[in-house]
């Protein structure tokens, strides 16, 4: 998916998705996660290397702000389906806004709105069969910020 002339959102789908043996009446919140997630790298002033992959462990450093100093942001939104099946996401530029004016208070990269609104509706499209028929629920989706920054010295993200 190609988000401007510089910015690629590049897919690796799963070779077999765990969709099947999930009974979405049965299973609670924050139980199961998605087969997919989406990662972005911010550098050189620019965000770069956006991907939706397979979801799975993220490699950090013990030293990077996020832990020491709670440099993170996070949204919640749901994906339900339509009647018709087509799912759908609430008001997500409201959470595209709020997203951003959180990573600026804590002096972090901002998130595009083409990007953070672009990523949701591609992972969703991607993961739409864990969004559970109209009447069973939703999809939990969960943007998160962290400032990866390998220094323990106080300064921005």
């Amino acid at each position: 998916m190609n988000l401007t002339a510089d910015l690629t959102i590049r897919i690796d789908r799963v070779k077999k998705s765990r969709v099947e043996d999930i009974d979405f009446a049965s299973i609670g919140f924050s139980a199961v996660f998605s087969d997919h997630m989406f990662v972005a790298e911010y550098g050189e002033g620019r965000w770069q290397q956006a991907g939706i992959r397979p979801y799975g462990p993220i490699t950090i450093a013990p030293s990077i702000s996020a832990l020491h100093y709670g440099l993170s942001v996070f949204e919640g939104l749901k994906a339900h389906k339509a009647i018709d099946g087509v799912p759908l996401l609430f008001r997500p530029r409201d959470n595209a806004c709020r997203f951003q004016r959180s990573a600026a208070r804590l002096a972090m990269p901002v998130v595009p709105e083409d990007l953070f609104l672009e990523a949701l509706r591609e992972l969703v499209r991607l993961d739409a069969a864990w969004v559970p028929p109209a009447d069973v629920g939703a999809l939990y989706v969960r943007p998160l910020l962290f400032s990866t920054d390998p220094s323990i010295r106080v300064k921005p993200a």
